[in-house]
Formats: structure tokens, sequence, C-alpha cells
């Protein structure tokens, strides 16, 4: 009988010190600093970032770690992003998630600025000088985007669709994004790609500028019936004003990122959408420099994040409904 009683109390003092290491643990890690990280992307505020800070935000919480959300209006050149970078600097950073600017020169502007701490780019990756193959192209720095290439590609096989694989007699322009963007070239080399292989061939090319004259470029060009947009303020800009009779009705083949394009193609202005996973690119990017904060061993891998396709009637469904969650308030 006094044998168990004293193996009871060895027992219970075991267990008691196992309890003390482990909530005495908890109390430290809870008191370990977070880590911060600053987000630099164009527009911070618009909705069709909505989805993506919500992914950023999901994944910091899970990791532990504190975003700084630089609040941004249109960034036009990588000097831009520099003064943001540095601007950062001095408020305890421990690396940065950054959409690089347009330009030829965001790579080694960004390489430079950021001062050797770990960056991971997010909805796009940072071109350098003398680039001729965007197919193999790849900055060195580690990306967390969709599939630019894939995503035209697959947008071009909707328009084939429409019209039976057949797109020799069908007029077509095509309103890319931003000139000088490595996802504006990838995106436009899959859809043109694909308009060839079925016939096709566009009457003509505009690409989205800041100075706001979108709209009397695509008026300006030849009368075409189909548009294919590879760019979300495009898409907006362009429904806007057929909304208010500017423009004149086209059958309009889309990539965006925000719920008002939704409504769109609610609206019937747009046929067919595709929507990337901007909240799954979102969460990857944290998940990854987080990772990397923890161990400067760690190696950041890319993140490729998937898309969905929508027509008018697939808007409502069960499926879409808690896809398109994220891209609400």
């Amino acid at each position: 009988m006094r044998k168990s009683r004293i193996m009871g109390l060895i027992f219970a003092e075991a267990l008691l010190l196992a309890l003390t290491i482990y909530f005495g643990s908890k109390i430290i890690a809870d008191e370990k600093p977070q880590k911060r990280y600053a987000v630099i992307i164009e527009k911070s505020g618009d909705n069709k970032w909505k989805a993506c800070i919500n992914g950023l935000k999901e994944s910091a919480k899970n990791s532990n770690v504190h975003l700084v959300v630089c609040n941004t209006d249109e960034i036009e050149k990588s000097d831009e992003i520099k003064l943001l970078i540095e601007g950062q600097m001095g408020n305890d950073i421990d690396g940065f998630i950054i959409c690089p600017a347009a330009g030829d020169d965001s790579l080694d502007i960004i390489k430079s600025a950021v001062n050797e701490k770990p960056v991971i780019l997010i909805g796009d990756d940072a071109l350098s000088e003398n680039v001729t193959d965007y197919s193999s192209y790849h900055s060195e720095m580690t990306v967390s985007m969709p599939d630019y290439y894939e995503m035209g590609q697959r947008l071009g096989e909707e328009l084939a669709k429409k019209y039976d694989n057949n797109l020799s007699d069908v007029s077509i322009g095509i309103v890319a994004g931003i000139e000088g963007r490595y996802s504006t070239v990838r995106c436009l080399e899959g859809v043109k790609e694909t308009i060839e292989k079925y016939g096709g061939d566009e009457k003509w090319v505009v690409n989205r500028a800041y100075d706001g004259k979108l709209i009397d470029n695509i008026t300006e060009g030849e009368a075409v019936d189909n548009l294919i947009i590879l760019d979300t303020d495009s898409a907006e800009a362009v429904c806007s004003a057929i909304e208010s009779e500017v423009l004149e009705k086209k059958t309009i083949f889309a990539i965006c990122s925000s719920l008002a394009t939704v409504s769109s193609l609610d609206k019937n202005y747009i046929e067919c959408l595709i929507m990337p996973d901007y909240f799954e690119m979102g969460y990857k990017a944290v998940k990854e420099i987080a990772a990397k904060g923890e161990s400067s061993l760690y190696r950041m891998t890319d993140s490729i994040c998937d898309y969905r396709v929508f027509y008018k009637e697939d808007i409502f469904s069960r499926e879409n409904d808690e896809f398109l969650y994220y891209y609400k308030e």
C-alpha cells in the first residue's frame, strides 16, 4: 500500500513537472516578438486585392507574424517601390512582400533596396534588362502568383468554344495590362497563341496605361464584336463605359480579380470570366516568408495559385460561393 502511494506521488510530481515545462515554453513563445513584414502592392485598398489581403491576413494570424500593409496609390515606376521600401526600413521590418512595378529595372531596384532582407514577390515577377524569352524567364526571387500563360490559353479556349472551335471569321480586339510587366506579356502570349491555333487573328492589341485614355484607344481601333480583356482595371473601365453607353456592347471574355467584374458577369456585360485564387496567393506568400523568418536556412519556394472559370450560371453555385467569399468585404 505504501509502495503504491509513493509511486502515485512520483507520477503526480512528474506530471506537474511536464505541465510546468509545457506552459513555461508557451509563455516564452508568446513573449517572443512577432516578425514584421511589409506588404507593398499598387492601390492596396482596391477591391481587386481584397481576396489577396484576406489571404495575407489569415496566413499571418496562423503563422504568428505581423503585417504592415503600405497605403499606396498607383505605382508607375520601380523608383516608387524603392521609396516605399526605404520608408519601411526604419520600421523594424524583417522582410517584404512586393508586387513589382512595370519596367526592366524592377528586379535590380528591389534587390538593392531590400538590403538582403527576405522578399517574396506577389502577383507578378520582377523583370531585368534584355529579357527576350519570357517563357523561360524567372527573376530568381521567390514568387506567389497565377500561371498567366495558362490563364491566357484557357481564356482563348473558352472563346473558341463559343464559335465551335473556328475563329477564322471572328473579329477580336485584345485589351492587355500595363506594358512592361511579366504578367502582361505571358497572358498575352497564351491568348494569342490559342487564337491562332483556332484560325483566328486579333485586329488590334491595346495596353492599359496610367493616362486614363483606354476607352478612347478602344474606340479608335477597328470595330470588333469580341473583346478579350486581360486586366481587372481595364475590364471595370470597359464595363462601366458600356453601362453608361459610352462604348458599344461587346462580347467580353476577361481575366479579373474583383467582385465588380463578377457583377458585370451577372449583368451580361461579361460572358466569361477567369478569376485567379488571390486568397491562396496571399496565404502562401506569408506562409513562405514566415518559414524563412523562423530559419535563415529555409529555402523559400514558388507558389502558383489556382483559378476558376465563371459563366453567369456558375456564380451562385455552392462551390463558387465559397471561393467568392474571400473577395467580399
